[in-house]
């Protein structure tokens, strides 16, 4: 609702100063600044010199919520608690007061470089009379102040993702305070570039509850010159161990005191060539913190021994044992370097080898990196080794040696195409690269690095992992300690369980299942029928219009029809929170020209921000498009056949959630629409969205404070922003832990496989429903069956109630019915699954778990699983020699743990293709082709009286006439 901002006269200012005209808000939005329609008069703010606007209701709130695109500049005057929200950059102003007459607010989190720029002064706090305190809060982006930030009665807080001040003058006075809030990374320097003044009296506090990634030595405020200072009892330090400010002369600094952490299992230490002296040389992730060498803890020394350089390491800052004491380790480092290794690199391939390493050389190392010889990098067939000596723990134990599990290749002086290789023999991992790349790589020990181009490369930034304790039951009663992987640090604050939630009955007697009901027809009520009897769980939404002119009138339609053969199918539908896509009935009162993302090119001209198929953004900074938005999700979800709603691309989960007292509070607009949508449905109502990433800061895990369920995709995407770059491996490892914790607490996780997806043979133009007329049914359904194996087994290893597993390969009923109601079509989903018999074991990368029925086995390094039923008969794969010419008898054989009559069938789609067979299965006689030698095989099943095993091989060697296998 539109507010009117009154003008408030103010006679002494004004007989001070000589303003041209004033100017009165008409809009609690103001779309786009130098839009005439927002001003009473008419007029563009800035017109005439010395325009100034005046914001004077109280509790007012606009907001600049797009790109500002006028070009001159304004003041600004904010009284009687206004507040003005600026979300987006390129706000210029010529002088700004707050609080000439009660309080003024500014919230500054834009999302481009210039949020907002001052030419002349910024006053906060103008009158020392003042009512209130007036405050400036700068969450990202750079606040320019081109005369003096004054802070009078009132508060600068300086928050969020390293935000700027830039001012010529900085003055905190008697009644000021300055705050600086730490998330998990340092907040920025404030530039003060000529004066700072502080009087006595004002205050300084700092928060670093949530400081988990940075040094411990850091510069508030640099300046050319000051007078006062903040005293003592005017400080106020929160979190960790406190902390010391100092002044020197030309900075405001503050030395972080970390006090002791949760214990540690994990450490992992990145290491330079360098020899201590930057506070880069060593970094250190203790799973609970990163921190370098400002840190008192953390010690880096080098030497030399012959060729070799061996630096020597000490931290004293993690608790190992728990005992609520820190511990220490102690331990060398050896860099050793060859000349002349052997070596191949085929770059064609990326065929990768080393074979044996070549003479000892002189190893050159500095902060920038490793090489061989004294050009500081590896040629062609030069080699690093690293390796560990003298390993102590203060703890019981030796601890493990560990293994080295990252680098980063530097480039030296240009140069492109580098090529590095890791390990010793054949079938290495290698990298090929253009300029610096961070890495990650399967734990290896010793370390071996060898160049594989002469193209001036250098080895940086290497990374050590040691285990110096047991590790945390990170799947059961530590679901939510992420200490055993590098994105420890990242992880914000431990989320709820979920305590109200609509659900239907959930059963464990067979596998829980859900599926999607999508389609722009209308579909017919026996499908219908099918879907709501047999699944607990549906999705609608998406791109359906179910036969209706409007995507929501066709998703009540389906979801009453649905409703009317089982009222217990919980039914979910569909909004996406980043990308608009049409075909809703309210997009007739979507503002399509202010209310998506844009940027201006070089013209001033607006450019709209487009996803494929020239979807557009939405700006959830806009307080209208929230409104509007949150309005179309509530309207569908007060139809009283839908029970939830998915909320696609619901990122923003990157920063606290919760303020002092527990509240939830949106660092961002698009945050601020999930609380406002939560805050409009039933409380037990089915909130669920594209959350959980390992890819995404701290997994995305703080939304899981407003919504009760959570969907993951692109799970096995690296996060590099930990100090170590995490491999696929590891990833997928952290992955399954942010899944195992929402399921211990209750959360609805649903993943998304690709490869379960779309099924397709040879060929993207080869449908199911084609191959299938052409006889091909059972070549489908086998490959559709060897495909789930491994997406069930990664479920099973983290299942708990009210999650469940879908596959369909299409939701169309004019496909053959197994594509879109594979729960009645395959063993594994219609068969008994039993109660799970405990929680998940974890081995290295290998998980297991048991089920009533089943037994899971899961080695994500090598993609591989296994599930043993103990209904399902297994076909036993066997290896046959066969003479030239020669028939030759096989007999098929199978186990049946249901101890009933087997029997085989050879499998249609999987025939010999050196030979024939005869005789009938299990006995048959394979015949090879007359003059054929070498290796044949077919594939075969066996049959119980529940289901079919998994194919069976019989591998064929046929043996040339005269051969020694012959004899």
């Amino acid at each position: 609702m539109t507010q009117i901002l009154k003008i408030v006269a103010i006679t002494a200012l004004l007989a001070a100063v000589g303003y041209g005209a004033d100017f009165t808000w008409t809009g609690a939005v103001d779309c786009n600044w130098n839009v005439s329609g927002n001003w009473s008069t008419g007029r563009v703010p800035g017109t005439q010199p010395g325009d100034r606007v005046l914001l004077n209701v109280r509790k007012a709130a606009p907001v600049v919520a797009t790109l500002v695109e006028a070009d001159n500049p304004c003041s600004l005057q904010l009284n009687d608690d206004a507040l003005l929200e600026v979300t987006h950059s390129g706000l210029r102003c010529d002088n700004v007061v707050l609080g000439a007459v009660g309080g003024g607010h500014l919230l500054l989190r834009g999302r481009g470089a210039a949020v907002m720029t001052v030419e002349g002064d910024l006053r906060i706090g103008q009158s020392r009379s003042a009512t209130s305190a007036s405050s400036v809060k700068l969450r990202t982006g750079r606040l320019t102040v081109g005369g003096e930030l004054y802070i009078g009665n009132g508060l600068v807080d300086f928050y969020g993702h390293a935000p700027e001040i830039v001012a010529k003058d900085f003055t905190v006075s008697e009644n000021g305070t300055l705050r600086f809030d730490f998330n998990n990374k340092p907040v920025g320097t404030i530039q003060v570039l000529d004066h700072l003044s502080i009087a006595k009296g004002a205050r300084l506090e700092i928060d670093l509850r949530g400081y988990t990634m940075g040094g411990n030595e850091l510069e508030l405020i640099r300046f050319g010159s000051a007078e006062g200072s903040f005293e003592p009892a005017d400080i106020a330090i929160k979190g960790l161990g406190g902390g010391v400010v100092t002044m020197d002369g030309d900075s405001l600094n503050l030395t972080v005191v970390d006090d002791v952490a949760a214990r540690s299992s994990t450490l992992w230490f990145v290491t330079t060539g360098g020899n201590g002296t930057n506070v880069l040389d060593l970094q250190i992730n203790t799973g609970r913190r990163i921190r370098n060498l400002s840190s008192p803890d953390l010690s880096y020394s080098a030497a030399t021994d012959g060729d070799d350089r061996i630096y020597s390491v000490r931290w004293s800052g993690s608790d190992f044992d728990g005992d609520g004491a820190n511990d220490k380790v102690t331990f060398d480092l050896r860099v050793e370097g060859f000349v002349d290794s052997t070596y191949r690199y085929d770059p064609n391939t990326e065929a990768s080898s080393m074979t044996a390493l070549g003479e000892m050389a002189t190893v050159s190392g500095g902060s920038a990196g490793w090489g061989v010889g004294n050009d500081m990098d590896l040629d062609a067939g030069e080699t690093l080794r690293f390796s560990v000596e003298n390993l102590k723990l203060s703890t019981r134990g030796g601890g493990e040696v560990g293994r080295f599990v990252g680098m980063q290749m530097v480039e030296v002086q240009g140069g492109n195409n580098h090529v590095l290789m890791v390990g010793e023999g054949e079938g290495l991992e290698s990298w090929r690269w253009s300029n610096n790349l961070g890495i990650g790589f399967n734990p290896e020990y010793p370390l071996l690095v060898t160049s594989g181009a002469n193209s001036k490369v250098a080895v940086n930034q290497v990374a050590l992992k040691l285990i110096v304790s047991d590790l945390p039951d990170h799947l059961d009663s530590e679901t939510d300690d992420y200490s055993l992987y590098p994105t420890g640090p990242q992880h914000l604050s431990n989320y709820p369980k979920v305590t109200k939630r609509r659900h239907p009955e959930f059963s464990w007697d067979t596998l829980p299942m859900t599926a999607r009901v999508n389609s722009r027809k209308a579909l017919p009520a026996s499908y219908a029928k099918t879907m709501a009897t047999t699944y607990a769980k549906i999705g609608l939404g998406g791109n359906s219009f179910y036969g209706s002119k409007f995507k929501d009138e066709g998703v009540r339609k389906m979801a009453a029809l649905l409703k009317s053969y089982n009222p217990d199918v919980l039914l979910t539908t569909y909004r996406n929170a980043g990308i608009h896509f049409t075909g809703f009935s309210a997009d007739k009162a979507l503002n399509k020209e202010e209310w998506f993302e844009y940027t201006l090119d070089e013209n001033g001209k607006r450019k709209y921000i487009t996803y494929s198929g020239n979807q557009n953004a939405y700006n959830h900074d806009h307080p209208d498009l929230r409104k509007w938005w949150v309005d179309t999700a509530v309207d569908l979800m007060n139809d009283p056949n839908i029970d939830g709603i998915f909320i696609d691309k619901a990122n923003g989960g990157d920063e606290p959630f919760q303020n002092e007292k527990g509240e939830i509070v949106a660092p961002e607009g698009k945050v601020q629409s999930y609380i406002d949508l939560k805050a409009r449905i039933s409380e037990d109502a089915f909130l669920t969205g594209n959350i959980l990433r390992t890819n995404r800061p701290g997994g995305n895990r703080e939304l899981l404070h407003i919504f009760n369920g959570t969907y993951l995709e692109s799970w096995e995407q690296v996060n590099g922003d930990c100090l170590v770059t995490m491999t696929e491996t590891d990833t997928v490892c952290a992955s399954l832990q942010l899944i195992r914790e929402a399921r211990v607490k209750g959360f609805d996780v649903f993943t998304n496989f690709r490869e379960l997806k779309w099924h397709r043979m040879n060929s993207r133009d080869e449908r199911v429903d084609k191959l299938v007329a052409a006889g091909r049914e059972e070549e489908v359904r086998e490959g559709m069956k060897q495909a789930l194996q491994f997406p069930l087994a990664f479920y099973l290893i983290t299942a708990e109630p009210y999650s469940y597993f879908q596959y369909q390969t299409s939701t169309d009923p004019e496909m053959p019915e197994f594509c879109w109601n594979a729960k009645t079509h395959f063993d594994e989903f219609r068969n008994p699954l039993g109660k799970p018999l405990g929680p998940p074991v974890k081995d290295g990368y290998v998980y297991t778990r048991s089920f009533e029925h089943v037994d899971v086995w899961l080695d994500v390094e090598n993609k591989k699983s296994r599930l043993t039923w103990d209904w399902i008969p297994i076909a036993q794969s066997q290896a046959v020699d066969v003479l030239q010419d020669t028939p030759k008898a096989i007999t098929l054989t199978g186990s049946n743990p249901r101890k009933t009559n087997l029997t085989f069938k050879v499998f249609e789609f999987g025939q010999p293709a050196g030979g024939k067979l005869s005789g009938k299965a299990p006995n048959l006689v394979y015949t090879p082709n007359p003059g054929f030698t070498g290796k044949d095989s077919f594939a075969f099943k066996t049959y119980n009286d529940m289901a079919e095993s998994l194919l069976g091989t019989v591998s064929i060697e046929v043996a040339p006439t005269g051969s020694q296998k012959h004899q």
